[in-house]
């Protein structure tokens, strides 16, 4: 994923404005004050020789992925090109067979991230709840009470975790197809509350022949905006 501040006259209206295109998803976020947020955000497999530091190769992967694309994603893309500021970052979850090793244990976001869709700070405050009752129930015992640390913990950990594909299908689905129920908006409106930060109030989306505030749109792509409290 990829975010950057832009100027208001790519979203002067007070929506969050989704554009959708298989496998990838842009939208224009307005804040507070003048301007907004451009984010991107898309399915790829790994890049080889991928440079976190490198900010030039980071804009022409965001660049690549979305040649093509309609509705303000050129304007946005070159936004990106003459970016100095541009947040650019893989959002991914890593699995662990184990917690601990000996007298070494992870807690949070090492032990149990579920990466972009919250929930975070709420699993490491539990975890640490958590850990601390079974390291004193298991004071004689280091290793064991990591274990069952472990044990417990993963029980409210792995239906957030298995949540996560689920949550990734629906906000960027991989397909043409999978965009197509997005045209109604009581389907759409879960995934935009998620990208507006459960603060919406209308929805629209634009149909084949429409046009939402910003520019048209191709027919391979699906537009919506969810409204945002001033």
């Amino acid at each position: 994923m990829a975010t950057l501040p832009v100027e208001p006259e790519l979203n002067p209206t007070t929506d969050v404005l989704l554009y959708g295109m298989p496998g990838r998803l842009a939208s224009v976020h307005p804040v507070r004050g003048d301007g907004g947020i451009a984010a991107f955000i898309w399915r790829s497999k790994p890049v080889p020789g991928y440079d976190y530091r490198d900010t030039a190769q980071h804009k022409r992967i965001v660049e690549q992925a979305y040649a093509g694309g309609g509705w303000v994603v050129p304007e946005l893309i070159e936004r990106v090109r003459d970016a100095g500021d541009l947040y650019f970052d893989a959002v991914s979850q890593v699995r662990l067979d184990t917690w601990s090793k000996g007298h070494i244990g992870l807690l949070g976001d090492a032990a149990s991230s579920v990466s972009l869709f919250g929930d975070g700070s709420s699993l490491a405050m539990a975890g640490a709840y958590t850990l601390a009752r079974t390291l004193a129930e298991h004071r004689d015992d280091l290793r064991q009470g990591l274990k069952a640390y472990e044990y417990e913990h993963r029980k409210l950990v792995a239906p957030k975790q298995n949540g996560f594909a689920i949550a990734a299908t629906l906000m960027v689905p991989a397909t043409r197809p999978g965009w197509l129920p997005q045209g109604h908006p009581t389907t759409v409106r879960p995934v935009a509350r998620m990208v507006a930060g459960q603060r919406t109030g209308r929805m629209g989306v634009a149909r084949q022949g429409s046009a939402p505030p910003g520019g048209p749109h191709d027919t391979a792509s699906w537009v919506g905006s969810a409204e945002c409290a001033a």
